[in-house]
């Protein structure tokens, strides 16, 4: 199957981005964009494949300047790249993977956007076993910086964090769910600080 899709998009700054006591910014603007992706799905038996292209443009996007340490609008950003995804089931197993190529872009001064990875994905695999399923999952992404100017001081290292997933099915609408996440303790941070 072949998909193809364009939009425009609206988000205002949220009321904390605005007027958070010492943190906020009243001056931001509402950002706005316009996107548009082309795809393809495959499908064979239990198998699924996907690739899509995709391409964002966002005008007085909000972001977080670590050096005022308030959010701001940027100009111009850019994001676009190429997202690979898998879902599918091999034996008795419940497999799924999503792997991101992207090159985020602040077009003003040609930075990559803060806090946004080049590369990014994840990659899982369950069984079932009666009322419980059971799995264990990755998760990554390659590193990224947390300023609007990519400087050295404020780079953020990529990782990989190993997840254990359980669920209980208790009856046909309800279900618990357990999770422990980053089992070997790894250290990473999302943002500075």
């Amino acid at each position: 199957r072949l998909r193809a899709s364009g939009g425009n998009a609206f988000h205002a700054p949220t009321f904390n981005d605005l007027y958070f006591p010492g943190f906020g910014n009243p001056n931001l603007q509402p950002e706005e964009g316009t996107s548009w992706e082309v795809g393809a799905d495959y499908k064979i038996g239990a198998q699924r494949l996907s690739a899509t292209y995709f391409d964002n443009h966002i005008t007085q996007l909000v972001v977080f300047d670590s050096a005022t340490f308030t959010p701001t609008n940027l100009g111009e950003a850019r994001i676009q790249g190429l997202e690979f995804a898998y879902d599918g089931t091999l034996q008795s197993l419940e497999l799924r993977a999503r792997l991101t190529f992207q090159d985020p872009v602040n077009e003003v001064n040609g930075a990559q956007l803060p806090r946004r990875a080049k590369i990014f994905g994840n990659a899982g695999i369950a069984r079932t076993f009666g009322s419980f399923n059971v799995g264990a999952e990755v998760v990554g992404a390659s590193a990224r910086f947390d300023s609007i100017d990519e400087s050295a001081d404020s780079r953020m290292g990529g990782y990989a964090l190993f997840n254990l997933v359980m669920s209980y099915k208790v009856s046909r609408d309800w279900r618990v769910d357990l999770r422990w996440n980053n089992v070997f303790n790894k250290s990473y941070e999302l943002a500075q600080g």
